[in-house]
């Protein structure tokens, strides 16, 4: 097992990969998930806003809002994980 700062990948598989990484590559690897996590946080409020909004749902064909929920909770997952991995870091 790695100890100390680590950035993690997860493969196709589903299986992650960690790899060590020293204090100047920890603080990359913090700012990306931070502007990671900014982007995909605005992109969830605003999926979120459509799917609160009725005239979507009213309007919107049942496989289009269901494939907006699936987009919905993979992304709140993502989210997730984005900041378990900030939090690792030490971010």
């Amino acid at each position: 097992p790695i100890s100390g700062p680590a950035a993690q990948a997860l493969l196709r598989s589903g299986e992650a990969v960690r790899v060590a990484l020293d204090a100047a590559d920890a603080a990359k690897e913090c700012a990306r998930l931070r502007g990671e996590l900014t982007k995909l946080t605005q992109q969830l409020a605003g999926l979120r806003g459509k799917l609160s909004n009725a005239g979507f749902l009213a309007k919107a064909p049942p496989t289009v809002v269901e494939s907006e929920r699936a987009k919905e909770r993979d992304w709140g997952e993502k989210l997730a994980r984005l900041e378990r991995q900030l939090g690792e870091l030490g971010c």
